[in-house]
Formats: C-alpha cells, structure tokens, sequence
C-alpha cells in the first residue's frame, strides 16, 4: 500500500513538472509563439506643424511568427486615453511577419504633443493587449 503511495505521489509530481504552468500577464515583458510580441520604446519627437507626435518603437518578436496590431492608445494621468492616427512600418488591422530578425521598427503618431515618461501605451492584438510604459 505504502509503496502504491510513493507511486502515485512521484507520477502527479513528474506529471505537474512536465505540464509547466503559469501566470505570465501580458505585458511588454516577454515574447512567445502565443504572443510574439515584445514592445521596446526608442524615441519621441513632436512635429508642430502636423499637430503630432511620432514615437519610434521596436517591435520584438520570434523570427518566422506573425502579429497584428489593430490599434494603439496612450495615457497619462489626468488625461483623457489617445488613440494613434498613424503607424509606418506595419498597418493597422494587418498581419505582418518577423523574418529573420526578431526586431521591426514602427514609427506611430498620436495627436497633441507633450507626451511624458509614465505614459501608458496599450497594442491591441488579436492575442491579448501588450502594455508597456514610456522611460
């Protein structure tokens, strides 16, 4: 009996290891074939005369998976949530393909200016949100 015990106790604790479970959120954080996207932040610049501003963002995902981005929001404390007017370097509501490098580079335009670190911006995917923050 004991060893019956012993037994079924180790299969349950292979069986639970080789399943691998967990509560990754998403996030900016981290890329997989379920979520193959990473968000990076370079740089902002306000352009006056256009009444935007366009922030350069790397996206970062698994060579040979595809994403698509159906709209981007940003938002600041005390603020009302922008969308994004315009992105270059992949279309909105577009599957586009990392090929053999894991980075693309997009330039995305929101209205106004004055945008600050501690902005929130939201990607909508078809797979989740990815959240990331500007430093």
């Amino acid at each position: 009996m004991n060893r019956l015990i012993i037994a079924l106790m180790l299969i349950c604790a292979v069986s639970s290891v080789a399943c691998g479970t967990s509560n990754d959120a998403l996030s900016s954080d981290s890329a997989s074939p379920n979520r193959p996207m990473t968000v990076k932040f370079r740089n902002s610049e306000s352009i006056a005369d256009e009444g935007v501003t366009r922030m350069t963002f790397s996206l970062i995902g698994v060579p040979h998976t595809a994403a698509r981005i159906d709209s981007v929001t940003i938002s600041m404390p005390g603020r009302k949530p922008c969308k994004a007017v315009d992105i270059d370097g992949v279309d909105f509501g577009r599957w586009f393909q990392w090929e053999d490098t894991p980075s693309i580079e997009v330039e995305i335009d929101f209205p106004g200016t004055n945008y600050k670190a501690g902005a929130s911006l939201i990607f909508y995917t078809p797979r989740g949100n990815v959240k990331t923050t500007l430093k």
